[in-house]
């Protein structure tokens, strides 16, 4: 139990750094925990519960390392990251070719030109 109990309870991961509470820098590769969640009138406190198990969080990294991606083609405002995030991300590689997710990309590069402009 969290030592923040308010009754209320759910599930979360959390990548705080645990030594002084503060939000990390941007880190690849960084490792899942479970941790437990209290809400109370102060906001939301993680509980740190332990990591979580290899295959839970291989089967997490599939997904995490996709959204790394597409957030560093964000950052970086480069239209070949957003390729090779959609090129990793399971369901997208599991319908369509590499063609067909190139396609797709120009496409909606161009539908949404007014916002995505800035991409080299």
């Amino acid at each position: 139990m969290c030592a923040h109990s308010s009754g209320i309870f759910f599930a979360g991961s959390d990548r705080r750094d645990r030594s002084n509470g503060a939000e990390p820098e941007i880190k690849f590769r960084t490792r899942c925990r479970l941790s437990e969640h209290s809400h109370g009138r102060s906001g939301i406190h993680p509980c740190y519960i332990g990591e979580l198990p290899p295959q839970c969080a291989a089967l997490n990294r599939t997904n995490i390392n996709v959204q790394e991606l597409a957030m560093l083609a964000a950052i970086e405002k480069e239209k070949t990251l957003v390729y090779q995030a959609l090129l990793l991300d399971p369901l997208t590689s599991a319908l369509l070719t590499i063609e067909e997710t190139r396609q797709m990309v120009d496409e909606l590069f161009d539908a949404e030109h007014a916002f995505l402009h800035e991409f080299k």
